[in-house]
């Protein structure tokens, strides 16, 4: 990898690779948890990394609503394709899975999703 790759990252409309095994968004990595969400406007799926250590949020004050949350984390997300503004609130259990969530202007998509469209931009 150049200097310039390791300094600026990826090119524009390739999929994120993840720092520990080199994986699109979602790969192996101990210390984050990747959450997708899809814009009810556009279509387009967003990938998130949140991090354990400190986007991540344990529930002390009753925040939660799913049974099985210990943690969660709120998030104002916006993708590059539109100017919709998506809130998310995700609930995760004491092993960081998704028990609950609510996504207004869109909706939690998966990861297969978020791969295909990175496919198909890769294509055009």
């Amino acid at each position: 990898m150049g200097l310039f790759a390791r300094l600026f990252g990826p090119a524009a409309g390739q999929p994120v690779k993840s720092k520990t095994s080199g994986a699109p968004a979602g790969g192996s990595d101990r210390n984050a948890v990747w959450v997708y969400v899809k814009c009810r406007k556009c279509g387009e799926v967003v990938a998130l990394r949140l991090r354990k250590t400190d986007e991540i949020q344990r529930d002390c004050d009753g925040v939660c609503s799913s049974p099985g949350a210990v943690f969660f984390v709120r998030k104002e997300v916006m993708g590059t394709r539109c100017f919709n503004r998506m809130d998310l609130l995700v609930e995760f259990d004491a092993n960081y899975r998704v028990v609950g969530s609510k996504v207004t202007g869109g909706e939690l998509a998966s990861r297969e999703e978020y791969l295909a469209q990175a496919e198909g931009e890769a294509r055009a």
